[in-house]
């Protein structure tokens, strides 16, 4: 008797843990972009390393930025032709 209601109360909280944990597995695009991402990184000739911490919507607007300015760059080199 009193191992089945210990096997009755262990089951409704394993039961209870797995759903609890099933709800923070959904995590929203906009609670990604709050989420600090880290990495090291050293600086060509240092042997420092660094760590640069950003967040995922700060991480795109520094690509949109670069990819920007790489066309920009691309717009104003003198264009090469050969004479072929």
């Amino acid at each position: 008797m009193k191992i089945s209601i210990i096997m009755a109360v262990l089951s409704v909280l394993i039961l209870a843990g797995c759903k609890s944990n099933d709800a923070n597995d959904g995590t929203t695009a906009q609670a990604k972009k709050k989420a600090y991402h880290c990495e090291q990184a050293t600086k060509l000739g240092s042997m420092i390393p660094r760590t640069r911490c950003v967040t995922q919507a700060d991480k795109e607007l520094e690509e949109q930025k670069s990819k920007e300015a790489f066309r920009n760059a691309r717009a104003k080199a003198p264009r090469i032709h050969s004479g072929g």
